[in-house]
């Protein structure tokens, strides 16, 4: 489950969706005042239970307040914690809005993801963005509506044939 200090756990809500080629999981939530926090952290144990290759994770991104300059940047790291020997595919997608901007992401980012991950290994990503004006960045370190999909796949590659 995701752990920090700075953030009520109630307000993440995991969903968890099996389908014929892969797992999803699912997280939305708001984070309040990161400006007064300086940043947060969102960590996640999660397992897929598949029944033919059944995998275990560990998903952290770390928030920081915006840079006197304008910079953001939000690492992310996914790293398979089995040891099973089947590699597979895991990707992210992640979904960075404030108050306002509810039709436009603040920050769409492409999907990070990575093939052929066995248990130990991990993906790593780093989004960037650069929020120019002052009311921009006053908006990002008040209220963020954050979304994550993580998908598991590979797993099924027996049921495919």
């Amino acid at each position: 489950m995701a752990e920090s200090s700075s953030a009520p756990r109630g307000n993440v809500s995991p969903e968890k969706y099996d389908g014929k080629y892969g797992h999803t999981f699912y997280y939305a939530f708001n984070l309040l005042k990161l400006g007064d926090k300086e940043s947060w952290t969102f960590r996640e144990e999660f397992s897929t239970d598949c029944p033919v290759w059944p995998s275990s994770w560990l998903c952290e991104v770390v928030f920081r307040k915006v840079l006197d300059d304008g910079h953001v940047f939000v690492p992310i790291t996914l790293k398979r914690t089995d040891i099973a020997g089947q590699p597979l595919k895991i990707r992210i997608e992640t979904y960075i809005n404030d108050e306002v901007n509810d039709r436009d992401f603040m920050f769409d980012a492409p999907p990070t993801e990575k093939g052929g991950i066995l248990g130990g290994h991990e993906l790593k990503d780093i989004i960037i963005k650069h929020l120019p004006s002052p009311e921009e960045r006053e908006r990002f370190n008040r209220k963020l509506h954050i979304k994550f999909f993580i998908y598991v796949s590979s797993c099924h590659k027996t049921w495919e044939k």
